[in-house]
């Protein structure tokens, strides 16, 4: 039997807090125009018991 490994002990010095708080507004717009020009489709994605909205690269 496999046993989890024990999780590294993290120092909050060692840490680094990255934030982008316009990141949705902007990614909205690129990805909308991305879009626009063809280099994205909507797809449906169909997972046993689920089901629910994609995105992904045109066939």
């Amino acid at each position: 039997m496999l046993e989890a490994a024990a999780e590294p002990e993290l120092d909050p010095e060692d840490l680094v807090h990255f934030s982008v708080g316009d990141l949705p507004s902007r990614g909205y717009g690129v990805m909308g125009e991305i879009r626009r020009q063809g280099k994205l489709c909507d797809v449906t994605l169909k997972v046993p018991g689920r089901r629910g909205p994609g995105r992904g690269e045109p066939p």
